[in-house]
C-alpha cells in the first residue's frame, strides 16, 4: 500500500505488486503516512487521518497535527509531524506528546 495526494488523500493497494488501486480520499488533503497495526490500517497526513479494516473502505477523521509519517509501536499509533509528534491507541482519537519515549 501506498498513501499521497494534494487537495484529495489517494490511497494505493495491491494484491501483487503489479496491479494497483486507487482510492479517492475527498477533501482530506494529502496524506504521508501509512501504517498497519492491530487489525487495521491508519493512514495520515495533513490534520486528518484515515482508517481501514480492510484497505479499501476508510473512515476519516481530524489529528491535532499534520502528520509526515506513522508507525505502530507496542500498541500505539505513532505519528510525527513538524509541529511534534501525536500517540494513537486506534488511530481515531490522537493526544500530542512531548515525550518521544513510549511507556
Amino acid at each position: 500500500m501506498g498513501v499521497g495526494g494534494d487537495n484529495d488523500g489517494l490511497v494505493f493497494s495491491s494484491t501483487n505488486g503489479v496491479t494497483w488501486q486507487k482510492t479517492t480520499l475527498p477533501a482530506t488533503g494529502w496524506l504521508a503516512g501509512l501504517a498497519y497495526g492491530k487489525g487495521r490500517y491508519v493512514a495520515a497526513g495533513r490534520d486528518v487521518s484515515a482508517i481501514s479494516l480492510d484497505g479499501t473502505n476508510w473512515i476519516t477523521h481530524p489529528t491535532p497535527i499534520g502528520i509526515y509519517d506513522l508507525d505502530y509501536v507496542d500498541g500505539w499509533c505513532a505519528g510525527i509531524g513538524p509541529q511534534g509528534m501525536v500517540l494513537s491507541r486506534d488511530g481515531v482519537t490522537w493526544q500530542i506528546t512531548d515525550q518521544p519515549v513510549l511507556h
